[in-house]
């Protein structure tokens, strides 16, 4: 399996051994769907934060931009740029929130291939 750390690529050698002792073989089997989960879970929060950033908070503070410079050139009401900054904050708070899911998975991901934080 491959999986990317920030932004080296990592090889994850996942494969099961076959034992003599059906328990032990039954903790390599789980141990490998751990693995695989918590790559998994790691895969999606990095694609929650890339979409988030891409599509949540570039266009909201584009927009903010756009409405300071109507504002500043009296086109717009002070309530108006209020809310737009509002909202403006709310995405990057959505952002922050993404990027914690994503160092959350990667520290799981660490721990259940041996690693540490």
């Amino acid at each position: 399996m491959r999986a990317i750390f920030g932004d080296a690529p990592v090889q994850l050698e996942v494969g099961l051994e076959v034992h003599d002792d059906p328990a032990r073989d039954a903790v390599a089997i789980f141990d490998e769907r751990e693995v695989r989960d918590a790559l998994s879970n790691y895969r999606t929060a990095q694609a929650v934060l890339e979409v988030n950033n891409q599509d949540v908070v570039a266009p909201a503070s584009e927009s903010l931009q756009l409405l300071e410079a109507a504002f500043q050139a009296g086109k717009m009401d002070l309530l108006s740029l209020s809310v737009a900054e509002r909202q403006a904050v709310e995405a990057r708070m959505g952002y922050i929130d993404a990027w914690y899911g994503l160092v959350s998975a990667q520290v799981a991901l660490e721990l259940t291939t041996g690693g540490s934080r």
